[in-house]
């Protein structure tokens, strides 16, 4: 599980449990967003590489494929996500 960190604003004060709720919510409406602009095996390969830290065979290996593919997916999928953004 990874590790739980408290997250202080920048004066040093912690945030309320409101504010806390309100972020998260925040973070995952753009969760979302990214998994729907980039699809789900897209955004699976992001996140396993770019997040987790697993390496391309590592992730490769999970799914069943070649480490090419986990390589093309998030190569596509970061493209995909770029013309989005750029287009808002």
């Amino acid at each position: 599980a990874p590790e739980l960190v408290e997250v202080r604003a920048w004066d040093g004060s912690v945030p309320s449990a409101e504010d806390e709720v309100v972020d998260r919510m925040a973070f995952a409406d753009l969760v979302a967003a990214h998994r729907k602009a980039v699809g789900d095996r897209g955004h699976r390969a992001i996140v396993r590489t770019a997040v987790d830290g697993l390496s391309l065979a590592e992730v490769a290996a999970e799914e069943n494929v070649c480490s090419h593919t986990i390589a093309q997916r998030r190569f596509d999928a970061r493209a995909r996500f770029r013309k989005v953004a750029l287009a808002q």
